[in-house]
């Protein structure tokens, strides 16, 4: 006898199954909301590199980027194109529709050099850093 591992999330993902099979999505929407856009940031001498699995984007209409006061927001749409009646449907995971994610950025960055990529349902902005402001002692005037 093999023993399994214990999950205490499991009858939760049953309870889960069962709604879904029980109500459809127009009764039931909120099942597919898609979790948080998961951004991996990292950092060399001279940039930011900010990386994010995004599948699905059919083209770059679909993606906004903004960098203000030093915030990243990523937000956009999926689309799915359909060949499958909706009827026919037993399981859904795959997300469709709007998303957004912000983030603080650590440094300053050069918003007008950021360049973006999109490649294999993966988003790639590369952030130039601002060059810092260099420390200088002030002098106080006394009169």
């Amino acid at each position: 006898m093999a023993l399994v591992p214990y999950d205490p999330f499991r009858g939760l993902e049953r309870m889960r199954n069962y709604f879904d099979q029980i109500f459809p999505d127009t009764l039931y929407p909120f099942h597919m909301q898609m979790p948080v856009v998961p951004i991996d940031l990292h950092e060399t001498e001279t940039e930011l590199i900010a990386s994010c699995d995004l599948p699905g984007l059919e083209n770059k209409d679909d993606v906004d980027i903004d960098i203000e006061n030093n915030t990243l927001t990523i937000k956009g749409t999926i689309r799915r194109t359909h060949d499958v009646n909706e009827k026919t449907f037993r399981q859904r995971e795959r997300f469709e529709g709007s998303f957004h994610r912000s983030i603080t950025l650590p440094y300053l960055v050069d918003e007008n050099a950021t360049k973006a990529t999109y490649r294999n349902g993966v988003l790639e902005i590369r952030m130039p850093k601002r060059q810092q402001a260099r420390k200088g002692r002030v002098q106080v005037d006394f009169h």
